[in-house]
């Protein structure tokens, strides 16, 4: 059962020489009764219309005591009216069967009710209700602005305000603080010296990187106590969310970590594609399923991590974080769907892929490529990879060069 509560102001308060604020009052009395419990009692199963009635009539109660308490104004008089109004004004919506109150259709109470109840029960749990968050001294909008510059090479300070609806002002003030504390430095463009970029130094990278681990522990943690069937409808719902409220927007390409079925599916796809597009033979898909195997085997999730990129439920690439020793953690594996190259996913996987990595406290990042492989390539060197080593083979039937990246991470100090 869903109570709905038409917004319009009706007639009958007119008539009862009710002003607006009135209504409202009346209405929000209401509001409070008949959503006060909807876990509980409020519409659950074996309540009906006459339960909507009685907590009405209840509320309407409520405001009777008021006036016993000295509240005898027509201010009072008006409000029981009002709930009086609001009580004849409530229909409970069965089945599929949706009537619209007093001829106009509207969301209802109850939509924003469990939308408010949503919002304070999840801003509780991530802890957005502390002054700082993940235990160290910067606010959530200083915690963000570090994200966004890690995550952006060359961004300013104006596409930041303008991309996070921030007063520039404000925004203004978060940079001096981050400054002042050595994370971050502008410098000017070679083309424009008008125009500044921000930039993480050293030690915001760092800092950065000791935020970003904090916050993957606080959600694995979260999502840990979920089962199976559970977590896959949160994960659903939460991609659900972010469609509704980008209905313009393309869908999203999400990327999450391994489940039931995703690991076969990387090694067929692995050999699906290389087979059609280098000529590798099964020696290859061979090799990946020793990967996949090995990573499965001795899988630490502090330290190791696999992505699989997403949309619309569709598989559509992936990519593997395993650990080679203490300081060392390699790169494997990265997969982008023909369906979704050309739209950055394949640079958004290394990106979480190295940002893991520093969370991780590696020092260096390796992997192994072909020299044949022309874009991924091109996004290791973009990332920072620089190569190392070539050896020729034909280990998976054509004449190859393999080859040897890698990446340093620099020293991250034990928190």
């Amino acid at each position: 059962m869903i109570l709905v509560i038409d917004p319009a102001f009706p007639e009958q308060a007119i008539t009862h020489g009710i002003d607006q604020q009135t209504f409202e009052l009346g209405r929000v009395a209401v509001a409070l009764k008949t959503l006060a419990d909807q876990e509980g009692t409020a519409f659950g199963p074996g309540h009906n219309v006459d339960d909507a009635e009685q907590l009405s009539i209840g509320a309407a109660g409520d405001l009777g005591q008021d006036r016993e308490r000295g509240r005898s104004s027509p201010d009072v008089a008006g409000e029981q009216v009002a709930a009086e109004i609001v009580q004849c004004e409530v229909r409970v919506i069965a089945g599929n069967e949706r009537r619209a109150v007093a001829g106009k259709p509207g969301t209802g109470i109850a939509a924003d009710g469990l939308a408010r109840s949503f919002n304070r029960d999840y801003t509780r749990r991530i802890g957005l209700l502390q002054r700082s968050v993940l235990d160290s001294p910067y606010s959530l909008t200083q915690a963000r602005v570090l994200y966004e510059i890690a995550h952006r090479r060359g961004v300013a300070a104006t596409e930041l305000a303008q991309e996070l609806h921030l007063d520039p002002g404000y925004l203004s003030r978060v940079l001096k603080r981050l400054t002042a504390d050595r994370l971050l430095v502008q410098r000017a463009t070679a083309s424009d010296a008008r125009r500044r970029h921000l930039q993480l130094t050293p030690t915001g990278r760092q800092c950065f990187a000791q935020l970003n681990r904090k916050s993957q522990q606080q959600i694995a943690q979260m999502l840990s106590q979920l089962d199976e069937p559970r977590l896959h409808a949160a994960l659903d719902a939460m991609q659900a969310i972010l469609a509704a409220f980008n209905p313009g927007a393309a869908a999203s390409d999400v990327l999450r970590s391994h489940r039931a079925g995703d690991l076969g599916w990387v090694v067929a796809r692995h050999g699906e594609l290389y087979f059609h597009e280098y000529g590798f033979d099964q020696r290859f898909e061979a090799l990946v399923a020793r990967v996949v195997a090995d990573f499965i085997t001795n899988f630490d999730p502090q330290r190791e991590r696999c992505w699989i990129a997403e949309r619309d439920g569709q598989r559509l690439g992936c990519i593997f974080l395993v650990a080679k020793n203490r300081t060392t953690a390699k790169l494997r594996l990265l997969l982008v769907d023909p369906a979704a190259r050309g739209c950055g996913l394949g640079g958004r996987l290394i990106g979480e892929c190295i940002e893991f990595a520093r969370a991780a406290r590696y020092r260096r990042l390796e992997l192994w490529t072909q020299k044949n492989l022309a874009a991924a390539r091109h996004l290791y060197l973009r990332a920072g990879f620089k190569k190392i080593s070539e050896e020729p083979h034909d280990r998976f039937g054509p004449q190859l060069v393999g080859e040897t990246w890698s990446l340093e991470l620099g020293s991250v100090a034990p928190i």
